[in-house]
């Protein structure tokens, strides 16, 4: 347990990290949301506690200065699996981040929890979440997900926990075995604690050099996507009126190769189509 310990103090506690506790009675069915005020110091005998499935901790995300160095991003349907894991491949592949943990909640659905080197501000850990969330969640309604930190204070809820309404345990889980939670948001009996520190032993946090870079790219995908919505837009008002020539394209690239080889269209319009098609075209270029 003094491993696990040590690996979330490492990977998400501040240095003076503050936390509320509810411990549960027997046949506590519930989880009592207020905490105490003010918040305590987080103390081996709360993380213990927690640990043993005998109470519930939160930790407060807010540090010195309101910073944060853990951030999640919730989201609550199982069923929404293939979603989470686009974020998990995509912060790595697109945004050459390290990549994030992913924790079951118990209760609902997923968790992607982000470890930060330096504190950072507030504003800057809800504005890469934000992004996020259009850049890979774009089609699951906003309802369905939730921002750590978000609009108001917030809370963190540990994990491994156990969790009185379902009677499951919320733990962390290796990415390639998230398909095995879409029917149960948990797990059964408390998870094996050494083998909870070895899957966060092999996570790194994110330095302040990659997270800005990653806020750079994130950036640049949501101004790109803009551009090609707005050229798309253009061209349908002008070429793609009801009965005209690209009205009956309903495949996206056919359409693009339509608008490609349009003589009609704007030499601009026409290289934005162009660019928009590279992935479709990617490895088939002639030696």
């Amino acid at each position: 347990m003094q491993k696990l310990i040590t690996e979330l103090q490492r990977l998400y506690f501040h240095d003076r990290q503050l936390a509320c506790s509810h411990r549960f009675s027997d046949g506590d069915a519930t989880v009592d949301e207020a905490c105490p005020s003010p918040l305590i110091a987080l103390s081996p005998a709360l993380l213990a506690d927690c640990l043993n499935g005998e109470s519930r901790v939160a930790i407060s995300l807010l540090g010195a200065e309101q910073s944060v160095r853990a951030m999640v991003l919730s989201v609550e349907r199982v069923s929404d699996w293939e979603a989470v894991a686009s974020v998990f491949h995509g912060v790595q592949n697109d945004l050459d981040l390290p990549a994030p943990a992913i924790a079951v909640s118990g209760n609902k659905g997923f968790g992607i929890w982000f470890s930060l080197a330096d504190s950072l501000l507030l504003d800057d850990a809800k504005s890469f979440l934000t992004a996020l969330c259009h850049e890979y969640l774009a089609d699951i309604a906003g309802a369905k997900l939730e921002l750590l930190p978000g609009e108001a204070p917030t809370l963190l809820a540990l994990v491994p926990a156990f969790q009185p309404l379902s009677g499951k345990w919320s733990a962390f889980i290796d990415p390639s075995m998230g398909s095995m939670f879409i029917d149960e948001p948990g797990l059964d009996m408390a998870p094996n604690m050494d083998r909870q520190a070895e899957m966060l032993a092999g996570l790194r946090s994110i330095t302040r050099s990659e997270f800005q870079q990653a806020q750079s790219r994130l950036q640049a995908m949501q101004a790109e996507r803009l551009e090609q919505a707005d050229v798309m837009a253009q061209v349908s008002a002008s070429r793609c009126l009801p009965g005209g020539p690209c009205d009956s394209y309903q495949d996206p690239r056919n359409f693009l190769l339509a608008v490609m080889n349009d003589t009609g269209v704007t030499i601009e319009h026409r290289v934005e189509a162009a660019k928009a098609l590279l992935p479709y075209f990617s490895g088939r270029w002639p030696d």
